[in-house]
């Protein structure tokens, strides 16, 4: 099992509020470039304000063109003129694109997917991180990048490959996975009896003799072959403890990948590492992947050619980021044009990028890095736009970084020592998100837009939300909402038992409480362990489907549910919420027990997003915990920040048109000193305020 974690303690010279430079770069690539147009790039950085660049993470067949022989002079030339340009470089290592000598030396680096099937060369993160020459060969060019280039005074930072499990490689089914799968059941089971026990093997004949017969959740007899999930665990039929260890198996074996190169980069290097994660991306358990990371750092792309992302969505996911390691973040990756593969995403409209790039702050980033600074003429990336178009010449979304960097310079003063402040946790459990993929109850569960509805709905009322693990949140928070905590243990009730008598509030619900940690149902009477806290025993559940809905009523007027009910006894908690009509008419469907001197609300069915917010509002009330001082306006954002002397809070208006906002009281305006009682704000616009 990977228990690496992050031990960097070096000088950080990753950049704090307060300190001389927030970070304000792009993502570059000199190796695409002709080398007498690098210096007219770095200048035009430089006139923007961009005084960071990313570089080498796709590079691996110009930094090593043939085995051991390796060609970094050019990469010194790049750093030094950057270096003479004030232009700070983060390294990437580049293992995300094996060169094709390497593959047809061992073709057994490649991926195979769950029918089998072998992924071939031709796109990116074409390899098998289980793979012991992969690993080692990558560990290998990241020292030697090091070496030459790890104490250069330029470098600010590492950055691993790039995207971990990106196109759906986090699962993978060669024959070193199933190997490397073996040797961790070992390790994490002794023997081979406590594995059938933990996953229940007797059904259907499944009992396993030793760990060198336990197979990997490949393709079975119970795929659909036209289904275009093939490289998913969801849908093969398997055991759900097979499924669930095979999910924190992939996670480990990305991290044993990813540590070998870090290791090999503290070898010669003090600058800090970390590793572009993916927003709310679900293969891999970010809460341990960053133990082994110095900061976090991510790619936010709010509308490309795979979808657009609702405001408080990316809010959703900054929040996710900063709440990983409970610290300031970078976004490694910006958007700053209309991107895609084969097809092109919306292009940003004038005052976007600067409006995505003020929400990350709001939320707690420290540094902004640009995809990209010129779009590529060849690659499957043609499409992705960047700062610059392709002929290089600098316009309109130029122009808009460079006055959106200047926009940020007086800012430092006015931000100096604030950081993003929650009283509400929203709990983010990777393993219960697999969980719940595997068997999602229902066809139109999803338990990651069930964590997007809770956020949603007390953000655009105007609360300040945290995402994060349950530790984190019995530490920090006065409300913890837990929708479908499906895996309970005993330390887990216990924990929250505590919270809520000594005063906190805890929302639960339907799902909750039904598994052990081993993704095995309880034999209990459901929520199980946490019926004592909630009040009430689940006599019996109704998954809707086929268009069927139930009709609510109760705190928040009426609404409907259209995906699961709870039929609920109360034992000891108050009705809040009934339903009026089908099978189980006149039986309560939301309650709240008092406990100790706290309160859990039960909420047993799915609800439309507004009552949501109707009882999430009135569990932030139990607690005393009040929204920003703001009237809700529909896609006006607002985060708050604060230190020991101040309030301050980001009013975002993400819609196309002018707002006016109402406060609740008069505001200072931060840059200007200004009291106001209301506040117009442009479209795309934004502006900070503080209280008195």
């Amino acid at each position: 099992m990977c228990t690496c974690t992050s031990n960097f303690s070096g000088t950080v010279h990753v950049h704090r509020f307060g300190g001389s430079n927030m970070l304000f770069g792009a993502d570059y690539y000199p190796e695409h470039w002709p080398e007498a147009r690098w210096e007219t790039d770095c200048r035009l950085m430089s006139e923007a304000g961009l005084t960071a660049v990313r570089i080498l993470e796709f590079a691996w067949a110009r930094l090593e063109p043939s085995d051991g022989e390796y060609q970094f002079d050019w990469v010194e030339r790049f750093i030094e003129l950057a270096h003479r340009y004030g232009i700070e470089v983060i390294l990437g290592t580049p293992s995300a694109t094996p060169p094709k000598w390497l593959v047809d030396q061992d073709p057994t680096i490649l991926p195979v997917d769950a029918t089998g099937r072998t992924k071939a060369f031709g796109s990116r993160r074409h390899y098998s991180y289980s793979n012991e020459n992969y690993l080692r060969r990558s560990a290998h060019i990241a020292g030697e990048l090091s070496k030459r280039f790890g104490s250069h005074p330029a470098v600010t930072a590492w950055q691993t490959d790039n995207e971990f499990g990106c196109h759906n490689t986090t699962l993978q089914f060669d024959t070193a996975s199933l190997v490397a799968f073996r040797v961790w059941l070992k390790e994490r089971y002794r023997t081979i009896d406590a594995l059938n026990e933990a996953w229940g093997t007797v059904f259907w004949s499944q009992e396993y003799r030793s760990f060198d017969e336990v197979v990997l959740p490949a393709y079975t007899v119970a795929q659909d072959p036209g289904s275009s999930s093939l490289d998913s665990v969801d849908a093969q039929g398997h055991n759900p403890g097979l499924l669930l260890d095979f999910s924190r198996f992939s996670t480990d074996a990305v991290m044993r990948f990813h540590n070998a190169q870090v290791e090999a980069i503290r070898a010669h290097s003090d600058r800090p590492v970390t590793h572009n994660l993916m927003g709310d991306f679900t293969d891999i358990d970010y809460h341990r992947f960053s133990e082994t990371i110095d900061f976090v750092s991510w790619d936010n792309y709010p509308s490309f050619a795979w979808g657009r992302t609702a405001p408080h969505d990316i809010g959703f996911r900054h929040s996710l980021m900063r709440g990983l390691k409970q610290k300031p973040f970078w976004v490694m990756e910006q958007q700053s044009g209309p991107c895609g593969w084969r097809t092109l995403g919306d292009t940003p409209a004038p005052g976007e990028i600067r409006l995505w790039t003020m929400q990350a702050v709001a939320h707690g980033a420290e540094a902004i890095v640009y995809f990209r600074w010129r779009a590529c003429r060849t690659g499957t990336e043609q499409y992705w736009y960047g700062i610059l178009d392709h002929d290089g010449v600098p316009r309109r979304r130029y122009q808009e970084v460079a006055d959106t960097v200047q926009t940020a310079a007086p800012m430092r003063t006015i931000i100096d020592h604030t950081e993003p402040t929650a009283d509400i946790a929203l709990v983010h459990d990777y393993e219960i998100l697999w969980s719940h993929q595997f068997q999602p109850h229902n066809p139109e569960f999803n338990y990651t837009e069930l964590l997007h509805t809770y956020y949603r709905s007390l953000a655009s009322r105007g609360f300040n939300v945290s995402v994060t693990a349950l530790s984190t949140a019995l530490k920090q928070a006065r409300v913890i909402l837990l929708p479908a905590y499906s895996m309970v243990d005993d330390d887990a009730v216990e924990a929250l038992e505590h919270f809520v008598s000594n005063g906190g509030v805890l929302v639960t619900g339907f799902r909750a409480g039904i598994r052990d940690r081993n993704n095995t149902m309880i034999d209990e009477q459901i929520p199980g362990r946490l019926s004592t806290l909630a009040g009430v025993k689940v006599t019996e559940f109704d998954s809707l489907n086929w268009g069927r809905q139930v009709s609510v009523k109760g705190l928040f007027g009426s609404s409907k549910a259209s995906v699961w009910t709870d039929i609920l006894e109360i034992d000891g908690a108050k009705e809040l919420a009934s339903y009026t009509d089908g099978s189980f008419a006149g039986t309560a469907a939301v309650t709240q027990k008092e406990f100790g001197s706290g309160f859990c609300i039960y909420v047993g069915c799915d609800l439309t997003e507004d009552a949501v917010s109707v009882v999430l509002s009135t569990a932030a009330d139990l607690a005393g915990v009040e929204p920003n001082p703001f009237r809700p306006v529909e896609n006006v954002e607002t985060v708050a920040r604060q230190n020991a002397e101040t309030r301050m809070y980001w009013v975002m208006n993400h819609n196309p048109e002018p707002k006016v906002v109402e406060l609740k009281h008069p505001l200072q305006i931060a840059a200007t000193g200004e009291v106001v009682s209301s506040l117009s704000l442009a479209a795309f616009g934004f502006d900070v305020l503080r209280e008195q």
